[in-house]
C-alpha cells in the first residue's frame, strides 16, 4: 500500500513538473543560439557573407535608432537626430566656421573636445589644409562637367560636412557617436542643408558586427569603438565600405573621399574594392597615423599586413599617388615612416593646390 502512496505521489509530482515546464516554454521563447566567435577572439552575428542587406541591419536604440530600420530609413530621417531646442542651440551652436556663408557649428564644451571644439572655436577650422584640398577637389570634378559625392567617413560634428553642403555639394556622412550625431544633424538643419544630405549612424570597418563607443572625456574627436558581443544594449552597427554603394548613384560617379575612423582605415579600404573600382574616385584623404606607427614599431604584424594590402591596393592597383599633407609633396612608399599623420591620395586629373 506505501509503495503504491509513493508511486502515486511521484507520477503527481511529475506530471506537474511537465505542466509547468511547457506552460512557462509557451510564455518564455527559448533563448537564441550562440553566435560565432570571429577570429579576434570577439563575438559577432553568424553570416555567410560579411556584407549585410539594408533590411539585416541592427542600429542603435539610443538617439532614436531603432532596431527595425533600414540605412535607408536612417538615412532619410537624420532630423531624428537634431536638438533643435533653444537651451542646446545657444550652449553649443555658434557661427564661427571660417569658410563661405559662415554656416553653424555645433561644439562640444571645450574641456571636452580640447582638439577639434577648441580649434574651431579659436581659429574658425579644424583642419584648414585638410578642407581646402577636398573643397579643391570637389570644385575640380564640377569644373570639368561633373557632379561629384562628398564621402565623409568619420564626420564628427562636420568639420568637413558643413564645408561640402555650403557650397553645394551632396554628401553622405558616416558616424557613429550619439553625441557627434546630435551635433552634426542639428547643425546641418539651423543652416537648411539637408536637401543635399544623408546621415549614416554607423561605424565604417570591414564586417557586420556590433560596437561599443569608448568615449574619450577630453578628446570626443578621438573616441574610438570596439567590437563586441551583440546584446540589446550593444547593437550599435559597423558596415563594409562596400554597403554604401546603394547610396551613391548606379553609373560610375566622381567621389570625393575623407576617411578618419580611428585605426579602421586599412579594413574599411579593404572592404571597398567595389567601390573604389566601380565610381571615380578622384581623392582620399586618409589619416595615415595609426598605420604608420604599426609600421614603426611592428608588434602588430595582422596590421600591418592589412596596411601593407590596402596601400598596395590604392597606389599599385588603383594609381594613386600620394602627397604630404603640410609641403604636398609628392611622397614615396619607400619612406612612409616618414610621411605625415595625415595624406591626400590623389587619382586622374585632380591635383594637389
Amino acid at each position: 500500500m506505501r509503495s503504491r502512496r509513493v508511486l502515486l505521489i511521484v507520477a503527481i509530482f511529475s506530471l506537474l513538473a511537465v505542466i509547468l515546464y511547457y506552460g512557462q516554454d509557451a510564455e518564455t521563447p527559448p533563448p537564441p543560439p550562440p553566435r560565432e566567435n570571429a577570429p579576434s577572439g570577439n563575438q559577432f552575428r553568424s553570416r555567410g557573407d560579411s556584407r549585410i542587406s539594408a533590411t539585416e541591419v541592427e542600429t542603435d536604440p539610443v538617439g532614436g535608432r531603432n532596431p527595425d530600420d533600414s540605412p535607408e530609413v536612417l538615412a532619410d530621417s537624420a532630423s531624428r537626430y537634431a536638438n533643435l531646442s533653444s537651451a542646446f542651440v545657444k550652449k553649443f551652436c555658434q557661427k564661427v566656421l571660417q569658410i563661405e556663408n559662415r554656416p553653424k557649428v555645433c561644439l562640444y564644451d571645450l574641456k571636452e573636445d580640447i582638439f577639434v571644439s577648441t580649434k574651431i572655436t579659436r581659429e574658425g577650422l579644424w583642419d584648414p589644409k585638410g578642407v581646402r584640398q577636398v573643397m579643391k577637389a570637389l570644385h575640380d570634378c564640377e569644373g570639368s562637367g561633373e557632379r561629384p559625392v562628398f564621402l565623409d567617413l568619420g564626420a564628427n560634428i562636420g568639420s568637413f560636412t558643413l564645408p561640402a553642403l555650403s557650397a553645394g555639394f551632396e554628401t553622405l556622412s558616416v558616424e557613429p557617436m550619439d553625441s557627434a550625431l546630435t551635433r552634426l544633424a542639428t547643425a546641418v538643419s539651423l543652416n537648411q542643408l539637408s536637401d543635399r544630405w544623408r546621415l549614416l549612424p554607423f561605424a565604417v570597418t570591414d564586417r557586420s558586427a556590433c560596437l561599443k563607443v569608448n568615449v574619450n572625456q577630453k578628446n570626443k574627436g578621438g573616441s574610438e569603438v570596439q567590437y563586441v558581443p551583440c546584446t540589446a544594449t550593444h547593437n550599435l552597427q559597423s558596415i563594409p565600405l562596400d554597403h554604401l554603394m546603394q547610396f551613391l548613384p548606379e553609373q560610375p560617379t566622381p567621389v570625393v573621399m575623407k576617411m578618419d575612423i580611428q585605426r579602421y582605415e586599412p579594413y574599411a579600404i579593404l572592404s571597398g574594392r567595389q567601390l573604389f573600382t566601380h565610381h571615380q574616385v578622384k581623392l582620399l584623404y586618409l589619416e595615415w597615423a595609426e598605420m604608420k606607427q604599426a609600421l614603426a614599431e611592428g608588434t602588430n604584424p595582422e596590421y600591418m599586413e592589412k596596411t601593407e594590402q590596402a596601400m598596395h591596393f590604392l597606389m599599385h592597383d588603383l594609381g594613386f599617388s600620394v602627397y604630404d599633407h603640410d609641403s604636398l609633396r609628392k611622397l614615396d612608399w619607400a619612406n612612409r615612416l616618414q610621411w605625415s599623420n595625415n595624406i591626400f591620395m590623389l587619382k586622374g586629373d585632380i591635383h594637389p593646390a
